[in-house]
């Protein structure tokens, strides 16, 4: 063979091989990007404008029509605005799968009105009601038949119910009392010394913890304390608790170039006494921030909310995902796999299967919501919202129950001060109806002046009226 054939043989040689090389590179870069793509199809009801970010906050798509995107697996955020507002969700793109994500925007009209009443730490099964008065501090107790009473005549900083007919109240002078709405009696809890803080839960099983000073203890039902765990915290740690396992929220506070600076931790410890871990959330330099701590009814996640937004993590305290970058309030859990939260005015639900954050419903952005309460027969969220002095009830239904249109026209005109000695409200809780809080002398009188208010505003004259003297 001449040295020039040769030459030329090992030349097509090579070239083969680099085509071959080429295809199979080609053919491998085809394979990844198939087994690491996914698409996402994006729609709405309305006409909309999409925006797609990575979890590095880059955006990786813009468009304003239903679309469906090919994407490299992983967690994405997608925004959607109309004419007036903008809401978010988050997808997860997988290998060769295809993600559906619908945006719809939620209208404040999901919410029905509930009650017109300053609530806080609110109670409910079924369509009875407990819950603080923000205002006079006194137990509040609406019946199965909207029958309003306050049974117990004392005024509390906190109240815990730990079911329909007891409790346990902070009274304004630091001791803890242990009251019965049937019998309108109450006892102190004498073994607590009010001097060191008294901090108390009560888990969903219906036991009740507290801590007062560094000790925790279990509270019986005759109202001795067993001591399970003593915490190292500066003060009394705050306390939120579960089936299974308490959270300790632990402040201290130091200073720095003349400036306070808030620290906390949460500790965790089995019911029984044993530390499980800690975790450090992020708060703001208000003293009074709050930190959050649910457990999944299976307890195992626990959701924590703080300044930074709202976290997953197992049950022992390793991180699972961030659900939320936004501050948000205390997060309910509707089911193992549902967890509710708030963005200031927006509610907002996550599904821990399917890994999609959503909005649940939407209010005015005047108003903030203060607390989110699942009802013990899960048939309602109940938010407590509130806009400047004024404190309104909201829930909405999650067994698709139809919403009473009249308490939406009654909401803007409540609570209707008519006088000193007049003061209308609504409650919708089994049916509606209206409440007059009132006095003997001034009864006659503003029953009528509601009648004729309610004509004056063309609302319904022929609701139900309880007059509370």
């Amino acid at each position: 063979m001449q040295p020039d054939d040769e030459l030329a043989r090992r030349r097509k040689k090579i070239i083969f091989g680099l085509i071959v090389s080429i295809f199979l590179i080609i053919a491998l870069q085809l394979l990844w990007k198939y087994i690491h793509t996914g698409k996402l199809v994006l729609s709405s009801d309305e006409s909309v404008s999409f925006v797609v970010t990575n979890k590095a906050n880059e955006e990786v798509y813009a468009g304003d029509k239903n679309v469906t995107v090919s994407l490299p697996t992983g967690l994405y955020t997608i925004t959607a605005t109309n004419r007036t507002s903008s809401i978010q969700r988050q997808a997860v793109v997988k290998g060769n799968k295809t993600t559906e994500v619908r945006m719809l925007f939620p209208k404040e009209s999901q919410l029905e009105p509930s009650l017109s009443l300053p609530v806080s730490n609110l109670f409910v099964n079924g369509g009875e009601l407990l819950y603080r008065s923000t205002t006079s501090g006194r137990v509040i107790h609406i019946s199965n038949n909207k029958t309003y009473s306050q049974p117990i005549n004392r005024s509390y900083t906190s109240v815990v119910f730990t079911s329909t007919s007891t409790g346990y109240g902070l009274g304004t002078d630091g001791l803890l009392y242990h009251f019965n709405i049937a019998t309108s009696k109450e006892n102190v809890v004498r073994s607590l010394d009010s001097s060191l803080g008294i901090a108390i839960d009560v888990s969903p099983n219906g036991t009740t913890y507290v801590a007062n000073g560094k000790g925790v203890y279990v509270l019986n039902s005759n109202d001795t304390l067993k001591k399970i765990y003593t915490s190292d915290f500066q003060t009394t740690p705050g306390l939120v608790a579960g089936n299974s396992s308490l959270a300790l929220v632990g402040t201290t506070i130091t200073t720095f170039e003349d400036a306070p600076v808030i620290a906390q931790t949460l500790e965790f410890i089995s019911v029984d006494g044993k530390r499980i871990g800690s975790v450090e959330p992020t708060v703001s330099d208000s003293q009074n921030q709050e930190v959050g701590v649910a457990w999944s009814p299976d307890e195992k996640q626990v959701a924590i909310t703080d300044v930074a937004g709202v976290s997953l993590y197992d049950s022992n305290l390793k991180k699972l995902t961030a659900v939320s970058t936004r501050p948000s309030t205390k997060p309910v859990w509707l089911s193992d796999h549902e967890l509710v939260y708030s963005n200031e005015s927006s509610i907002r639900k996550y599904n821990t299967t399917d890994e999609l954050d959503s909005q649940f419903a939407l209010m005015a952005l005047d108003k903030s919501i203060q607390e989110l309460v699942v009802d013990m027969s899960r048939d309602y969220l109940y938010a407590v919202v509130s806009m400047g002095d004024k404190t309104t009830t909201y829930r909405a239904p999650l067994k698709g129950q139809t919403l009473d249109q009249t308490s939406f026209r009654l909401a803007p005109y409540m609570p209707m001060l008519l006088s000193d000695e007049c003061d209308v409200n609504y409650i919708n809780t089994n049916g509606l109806s209206l409440l007059l809080l009132t006095d003997q002398e001034s009864a006659s009188l503003c029953q009528s002046t509601t009648q004729t208010t309610l004509q004056k505003y063309g609302l319904p004259t022929t609701i139900p009226i309880q007059t509370v003297l």
